[in-house]
């Protein structure tokens, strides 16, 4: 079953969504993942994001773009109780990074 294959695939991941915001429509697209655990850096199998961002207001009630992006790792790749950086750096060279316990991810 295809469904079965698909749950099953993503319950060996180890999944963020990522809430990313930028001046202009596209600025989300082509952005790659990886996570950084001491030297070791992992890049996401999988990247999903929109086609196209959502117009909302940022601060200033200045017009802003809103993308929600999901990455994907391997959880075999991970060690997950220790730190990790997520970082990310979408297709017009912006760099956003977050850091994450690794104890604290369920």
């Amino acid at each position: 079953m295809d469904s079965e294959r698909i749950v099953n695939n993503y319950a060996r991941t180890l999944s963020f969504s990522v809430v990313l915001f930028g001046m202009e429509p596209y600025s989300g697209k082509k952005a790659k993942a990886m996570l950084k655990q001491n030297d070791k850096v992992i890049k996401a199998y999988e990247v999903a994001i929109p086609l196209e961002a959502e117009k909302t207001f940022g601060r200033s009630d200045k017009l802003v773009f809103r993308l929600q992006c999901y990455f994907y790792f391997w959880k075999k790749e991970i060690i997950t109780d220790k730190p990790m950086i997520l970082s990310i750096v979408t297709g017009n060279k912006k760099k956003h990074h977050f850091y994450f316990s690794g104890a604290d991810i369920k």
